[in-house]
């Protein structure tokens, strides 16, 4: 198990997940998913697995705080009580990918990220704070919270595990 932590400006309402490079995402339509996490393809139409994932976010351009979690095998258990909204999607890595974030290049956080092996992965994401980050925004103050949660695992379609919406 590999657990890293941190803090990371995100822009546009949204972070990606894995690539050391940016995909298009020309034909995506922001919450067509579950309108917390949304595995894609190229050009952003969603896929299972995905290619890529994207995280959306309360604030627009904002500093949140980030968990990462790779563990060897699926969680035991579903912590839910303290989160929000949590739901899976499976990505494909391909080359030894960095697992990384980002909309902006200074907004990477690839600190917080380590490089995964090639293969098929489950990513549960929970969250906290966003209601609040989108209709209260403060500047410079880290209203959110997330915990992504990542094994590996053959492709399943997305899951909801809890919505507060």
């Amino acid at each position: 198990m590999t657990i890293t932590s941190g803090s990371t400006y995100v822009s546009y309402g949204q972070f990606h997940l894995k690539g050391s490079e940016y995909f298009d995402t020309e034909g995506w339509v922001p919450g067509q998913g579950n309108g917390l996490i949304e595995a894609l393809e190229e050009p952003g139409v969603p896929a299972v697995p995905g290619d890529f994932a994207i995280l959306l976010t309360g604030g627009t351009s904002s500093k949140i705080a980030l968990t990462v979690d790779i563990r060897d095998h699926a969680p035991d258990h579903q912590d839910l009580d303290e989160w929000e909204d949590v739901a899976e999607v499976s990505l494909n890595v391909e080359d030894d990918d960095i697992f990384g974030i980002g909309t902006l290049e200074e907004a990477r956080g690839d600190d917080i990220f380590p490089t995964l092996p090639e293969g098929q992965y489950r990513v549960r994401a929970h969250a906290r704070g966003r209601h609040e980050a989108r209709t209260s925004p403060k500047d410079n103050e880290i209203q959110e919270e997330f915990l992504l949660l990542v094994w590996p695992a053959s492709p399943e379609p997305e899951a909801v595990l809890k919505a507060i919406r």
